[in-house]
């Protein structure tokens, strides 16, 4: 079963919580409103990306995403069409990597994010992820970003 990410906010954020949080005492970081302050602040926004702290993906629609991590899940099948791939971005995890919204780093608790996965339900029992974690091992990683679409237009949770 496909888990279903709810991006509600700004757009979705892809971290390790350890990694993060050594960033943020070394940077003596102590804000709630990390989102904001990274608006606010270009060159420790810049940071946090060259360091493959925090890699954010901004500018989408608001809505439902299903987030799928090659090795760990099944690819997108016939049914889906590649629309879009980035390559060559750093991220460094130490222990998980977090997928999650990006609104609730404007509320930051580093315990919200400690729990495996994140979720909530809809009145017709769809689950919705705010976020959720995948295991895995420790080191520094080049991601690529891939961007698919339904070919059958008929919605994201259409049989």
């Amino acid at each position: 079963m496909d888990r279903v990410l709810g991006a509600y906010g700004y757009g979705i954020a892809l971290f390790s919580l350890p990694v993060l949080q050594d960033f943020l005492k070394t940077e003596k970081i102590r804000s709630k409103k990390l989102l904001t302050k990274l608006q606010k602040d270009k060159e420790l926004y810049l940071k946090t990306q060259k360091q493959g702290i925090l890699f954010p993906i901004v500018q989408i629609d608001a809505g439902g995403y299903i987030v799928k991590l090659d090795g760990f899940d099944e690819s997108f099948d016939e049914d889906w069409d590649l629309k879009l791939a980035y390559d060559g971005f750093n991220i460094d995890i130490r222990e998980s990597l977090c997928i999650s919204d990006l609104e609730p780093l404007d509320f930051y608790n580093a315990d919200s994010f400690d729990k495996y996965e994140n979720s909530s339900q809809t009145m017709d029992g769809q689950t919705y992820y705010n976020s959720f974690k995948y295991d895995v091992p420790s080191g520094k990683y080049l991601i690529s970003v891939k961007g698919y679409a339904r070919k059958n237009a008929a919605g994201l949770f259409s049989s």
